[in-house]
């Protein structure tokens, strides 16, 4: 069902948004801090029984981090080697100045759209 406030739904979405969202909100936030993950998607299970008087239930189905400190390594680390097949070439030239500018405005990009975690990574 819809989620945004004002859009009509159907019966379960509705059932979802008014007797269990807040509390499988609350599970992946305590989820995500105990793990010290900055950002995280967590999955649920959500079981409906068929007496409608009965209450709805979740269960964690999966969950997925995308942050911490040995993904950011891994993508620099990657990000390395593929600049470094460029300037180990001899068709491709630059000068220090060159290669800091082009550092400046690589972060100054990644900072205009939030690319990276409170307190930064770079």
């Amino acid at each position: 069902g819809a989620l945004a406030p004002g859009q009509d739904g159907d019966e379960i979405g509705d059932r979802v948004k008014s007797d269990i969202f807040d509390d499988m909100f609350k599970h992946a936030e305590i989820f995500a801090t105990d793990v010290g993950a900055d950002y995280m998607r967590v999955d649920f299970f959500i079981g409906v029984p068929d007496d409608k008087q009965e209450p709805l239930f979740f269960a964690l189905n999966e969950c997925e981090s995308v942050s911490g400190a040995p993904a950011f390594y891994d993508r620099q680390g990657m990000g390395e080697a593929w600049r470094d097949g460029y300037v180990l070439r001899d068709s491709w030239s630059t000068t220090s100045e060159k290669w800091t500018s082009l550092v400046e405005k690589t972060q100054a990009d990644r900072d205009e759209v939030h690319l990276d975690s409170p307190g930064g990574n770079h």
